[in-house]
């Protein structure tokens, strides 16, 4: 029951609370919050989802941290997966909408420089990294695998499921996260475990909050070129008062 739960929650309950954030967020009903107040929800809910995943496991006796011994198919398969997602992240920045590049903004960084930015933001994707792995490629692929008898369709239900949880990026961020899920569960088959995932997730998502910053940076330095400020000079001085 606790697993069928579970499913249940991660295949239906998330995709629709984020079909509705990003509903609300289209139609101009809600705003969205500061960037600090962004990180915040994101840390809670990740520490949220963490626990609960972590408890199902347990009470479900999925196994998720077995003995790791890092090689060179961890590193090949980190390092694959990070040119062929960073690669598509450069090729698709510069034609988001507006409004989609802002929640990428505001949910990620706008200067990678600025310690009040990037302190809380590699909180997040340390622990997006740990938390989405384990829920998504880890609790919720095996609990599949094990109710539907096939792993091939478990893991087409976790893509789905893992791209539509991210439907606050847009329906193309969605469709694009759900291919970032299929490269995530290719390096947790390719491995044999979960680290390699979480490592490739945590860098990956880092990395494209300074890229998604630079790109923020150049468009302002070319906004402010295209229209300098206006110089207004100083205003002559009084003539002496009269004697």
């Amino acid at each position: 029951m606790v697993g069928w739960l579970y499913i249940a929650a991660m295949v239906f309950l998330l995709p629709a609370l984020a079909a509705r954030s990003a509903h609300a967020l289209d139609s101009g009903k809600v705003t969205l919050p500061a960037r600090s107040a962004v990180h915040l929800n994101t840390l809670v809910t990740l520490a949220v989802l963490l626990g609960v995943s972590l408890t199902v496991a347990r009470l479900e006796g999925v196994a998720l941290f077995p003995p790791w011994s890092p090689g060179l198919v961890d590193a090949a398969a980190v390092a694959a997966f990070l040119l062929v997602t960073l690669a598509a992240l450069k090729a698709r920045i510069g034609r988001l909408d507006r409004s989609v590049r802002r929640r990428l903004e505001r949910v990620s960084m706008n200067n990678w420089r600025d310690p009040r930015q990037l302190a809380p933001y590699t909180l997040v994707c340390v622990l997006a990294g740990v938390a989405e792995e384990v829920a998504y490629r880890g609790v919720l692929t095996e609990l599949l695998t094990r109710f539907t008898g096939s792993q091939m369709v478990a893991v087409t239900v976790a893509c789905v499921a893992f791209g539509a949880a991210h439907a606050v990026q847009g329906w193309r961020g969605a469709a694009l996260a759900g291919l970032f899920a299929a490269l995530f569960h290719a390096v947790v088959l390719v491995t044999g475990n979960l680290y390699a995932a979480m490592i490739a997730h945590t860098t990956y998502d880092l990395l494209a909050g300074v890229v998604i910053a630079e790109h923020a940076r150049r468009r302002r330095a070319e906004a402010l070129t295209a229209n300098p400020p206006h110089f207004h000079p100083p205003p002559p001085p009084a003539p002496p008062a009269a004697p």
